[in-house]
């Protein structure tokens, strides 16, 4: 569970764009899995295709935190936490 109060809420769009700490580790993420992609020369296919898809899967959710993110600043609705 996240430490912030909107992380604990179990509705999806509520969590997009709003907590730093969820923005960051989607980062993490994501470095994770282009270094990964970048040293996959010795993996096996299956394992490099895995590689592929959470690496895309973390730069869409990265994508949609961003844009939710870009959202609230120019509606002034919420801040991040």
């Amino acid at each position: 569970m996240m430490s912030c109060q909107r992380c604990s809420s179990d509705w999806f769009w509520q969590k997009l764009g709003r907590c730093r700490q969820c923005i960051l580790l989607n980062v993490l993420l994501l470095l994770i899995g282009i270094a990964t992609l970048w040293w996959s020369e010795s993996m096996t296919p299956v394992y490099r295709w895995l590689a592929i898809f959470v690496t895309g899967s973390a730069a869409l959710l990265l994508v949609a935190h961003l844009v939710m993110a870009l959202y609230y600043k120019v509606s002034g609705e919420t801040k991040l936490n």
